[in-house]
């Protein structure tokens, strides 16, 4: 027969618990902690992983190729997905996609064939290719759904603020139309912000030269490409941290001359050389951590 002292010291143990459980509840889902974002290496390709103060998370594109690619490498079954299960997402609140290219692309079908998305979000299109038609008829198939923006749209996830500064569908761009008409945000947090270009060209940049451009943070667009980072962008842009995201390639990228360019303006890391780089925000404070340390750093 249990005594009342052993009942007492149950009923407290059992008090104990449930004030745990509701202390780790209350910290997992009411205390904001750091936003951060990873710069994932994908090889020649753009990846980003977003994960809010609160625990919801997103990409921001995700294709590439590595250096070892082959007819079988697929970058949204080989990387994307383990990484996600490795952070232990089991589905993603929203997909942003800059434009269509592959190396933009082409993780992201695999994503959604694979995971539970709310939503995909991505620019007005000029041109629809394949690759959109392919991503198209996935989400349809998965009854994700897929939300065009346009410059002047916002979008809120848990805090953290998307401002959409191009495509503009009444000036949509003749040159070169995917990459020009890239879906391109500044993404903030408290008083940081980062801004995200795709791939985006010099007709572009001459459009966005108007637009509020002022971050902390630059996903450089185009892999750090000679068609792009022109100095009267970069200057209203004025980041102090620049990314290239970029592998092993034969176009040249990043331009030597870019690359110069950048370092003279701020700290510049790059996939290639720092793998992932991660940034971790309070909103005052960027703190960054490049998984490698860069020979070049």
């Amino acid at each position: 027969m249990i005594s009342r002292i052993e009942l007492r010291k149950k009923k407290l143990a059992v008090a104990a618990s449930f004030m745990v459980i509701a202390l780790l509840f209350f910290w997992n889902y009411f205390v904001p902690k750091d936003l951060e974002v990873t710069f994932l290496d994908v090889g020649q390709g753009d990846a980003t992983f977003v994960r809010t103060p609160h625990g919801r998370a997103f990409l921001i594109d995700g294709g590439g190729n590595p250096v070892f690619s082959n007819s079988s490498f697929d970058i949204g079954e080989d990387i994307l997905l383990p990484f996600l299960y490795y952070k232990g997402v089991i589905k993603l609140d929203a997909v942003f996609i800059s434009h269509t290219d592959i190396d933009h692309i082409g993780g992201i079908i695999t994503v959604l064939e694979n995971m539970k998305v709310d939503r995909v979000f991505i620019g007005v299109q000029k041109v629809e290719d394949q690759n959109f038609k392919k991503m198209m008829e996935v989400a349809g198939k998965k009854r994700v759904s897929v939300i065009f923006l346009k410059k002047g749209d916002k979008v809120e996830v848990d805090g953290v603020k998307v401002y959409v500064l191009h495509p503009d569908p009444g000036n949509l761009i003749e040159e070169n139309p995917i990459n020009n008409n890239a879906l391109v945000f500044k993404m903030r947090y408290g008083n940081i912000s980062f801004l995200f270009t795709g791939d985006i060209e010099k007709p572009a940049e001459e459009v966005l030269k108007e637009s509020d451009l002022k971050t902390h943070v630059l996903k450089v667009a185009h892999h750090g490409s000679s068609t792009s980072s022109t100095p009267e962008f970069i200057e209203k842009a004025d980041p102090q941290v620049f990314v290239i995201q970029v592998g092993k390639n034969s176009y040249g990228l990043p331009s030597e001359r870019v690359v110069k360019y950048l370092k003279e303006r701020g700290k510049l890391y790059r996939t290639d050389e720092n793998g992932a780089v991660i940034v971790r925000t309070d909103g005052v404070k960027a703190r960054i951590y490049p998984f490698l340390k860069g020979v070049k750093e």
